[in-house]
């Protein structure tokens, strides 16, 4: 085993790091504020793709009750219905 040692450059070999020009702090700061916020909270990220996945569902069964309108197999009215539920109206 290889006793590290610390420094300057230290850190240098570490896939997780970066080196930036300190007039660009502030914004790494924020980045990495960031970064930790949405590691200790990922259920918020988690509900964001799960509303868009849910939003892309409803527009797809619009969709596809369009088409069955255009058949003449469901009504006006049942298109309007299915439709106002499936956007929550």
């Amino acid at each position: 085993t290889q006793k590290q040692g610390g420094g300057l450059f230290a850190g240098t070999n570490n896939d997780n790091r970066f080196t930036f020009h300190n007039k660009f702090l502030p914004d790494m700061v924020k980045i990495n504020d960031y970064i930790h916020e949405k590691i200790s909270n990922p259920t918020q990220t988690q509900n964001t793709t799960t509303t868009q996945s849910q939003d892309n569902n409803a527009i797809e069964q619009i969709k596809q009750l369009k088409q069955l309108l255009d058949e003449g197999i469901i009504t006006q009215e049942e298109f309007d219905a299915k439709k106002k539920q499936l956007l929550g109206l």
